[in-house]
């Protein structure tokens, strides 16, 4: 008996998927734009998750698939009865409205703003991807992890797909993120991350990668000192210090001043 060939989903219809379900995990909410978390280790990649899965007869078809954070889709795996979703097709589900009432604002406001994304995106948002792979490599490096796949690997992939982003947004005429409203007041992380939209060359690339890492590092190393402290002063104390040494990208200094602030 010949053995059936897995079929997986075509880029294009990833990018179509992404759009439609607005750049957002089906199952948590989280944004899956990669610029939005600038140079911080909070981003995941999008991921389509076949709602009825390929081992149980399911296609690799757009209506099959749903936008799926690569956490939750890893988690699911081949369970087709964890298709609890809250959110289809970029809006709350009846499920999300019983279990959390209310849309938080920053969610609201996401979805929002991903209604003007274009299928052309979803390549710059890869394009990101594997960009931020080569933050995550040195961090990996650094820590004595190893790694095959380097920074070089990363840095052509990242290359590559920006280059095939950059025809398709041409070749269709796609207005600037700016001009549709998907970016909104950039940090100086975020806006380092736009200046892969003019990459000349992969050593650019890879350039860049090692400009951020200082940041991308702090911010690694204040997450994880974040999840040890249990009292108010401390907190503090440890919030003006990275105040004081200016490392830590301003989306993860925001998110520290909250925690500290409900100690």
């Amino acid at each position: 008996m010949a053995r059936q060939i897995r079929k997986e989903f075509t880029d294009l219809q990833k990018a179509e998927i992404f759009v439609r379900d607005r750049a957002t995990c089906a199952f948590s909410g989280k944004s899956l734009w990669i610029l939005d978390y600038g140079a911080s280790p909070h981003w995941d990649v999008d991921w389509v998750d076949h709602i009825r899965p390929l081992a149980k007869g399911g296609k690799s078809e757009v209506e099959n698939g749903i936008c799926s954070s690569s956490v939750f889709n890893y988690k699911k795996s081949s369970n087709s009865r964890d298709n609890n979703y809250f959110f289809i097709k970029g809006k709350p589900t009846e499920l999300f409205f019983y279990f959390f009432e209310k849309i938080p604002a920053d969610v609201a406001h996401n979805l929002k703003r991903f209604k003007n994304l274009h299928y052309s995106d979803w390549f710059f948002n890869r394009g990101l991807y594997r960009f931020m792979c080569i933050l995550r490599y040195l961090h990996n490096k650094k820590s004595g992890g190893d790694r095959t796949r380097d920074e070089n690997y990363h840095g052509k992939s990242a290359f590559k797909i920006l280059d095939q982003w950059r025809r398709i947004a041409e070749k269709e005429g796609v207005d600037s993120l700016e001009n549709r409203n998907i970016i909104e007041q950039p940090s100086s992380d975020q806006e380092a991350l736009l200046t892969l939209r003019g990459a000349t060359s992969v050593d650019s690339i890879i350039a860049l990668a090692d400009s951020l890492y200082p940041t991308y590092e702090a911010d690694c190393n204040a997450i994880i000192k974040l999840a040890e402290i249990t009292e108010k002063l401390e907190g503090q104390a440890f919030l003006d210090g990275l105040k004081n040494k200016k490392l830590v990208s301003a989306r993860v200094l925001s998110n520290i001043e909250w925690h500290v602030d409900i100690l």
